[in-house]
């Protein structure tokens, strides 16, 4: 548990981080930010949905609505947030992943 505190710490102090929080984030960064968290969300449904094809019974079907539907709800804040920036999600360089991401969410969906 020490290490992991640790880890959340760091990533806590990182000055990106602590640039959302403050306001001080670039916003080419921000917008990055936000379109690579978008583009994870999608395939985290996809994963999520990828388990509710394995489960049998009907509590863990319905665990996995509610996070799935948890996560469309984040994803429609990311556009409320998009929106406000000035950032068109239809736009294909918002969808697309940048290198990073494609290796998290290859690791997540296979």
């Amino acid at each position: 548990l020490g290490e992991s505190q640790s880890l959340a710490k760091q990533a806590l102090m990182h000055p990106f981080v602590i640039g959302i929080g403050n306001g001080s984030a670039p916003i080419a960064s921000f917008r990055n930010y936000i379109a690579q968290d978008y583009f994870f969300l999608g395939a985290f449904i996809k994963a999520y949905a990828l388990v509710l094809s394995k489960v049998d019974d009907n509590s863990s079907k319905r665990t996995l609505h509610e996070l799935i539907g948890a996560v469309i709800e984040e994803l429609e804040m990311h556009e409320a947030y998009a929106a406000g920036w000035g950032v068109d999600t239809s736009n294909e360089a918002y969808r697309t992943p940048n290198a990073a991401t494609t290796k998290y969410v290859d690791f997540l969906l296979h």
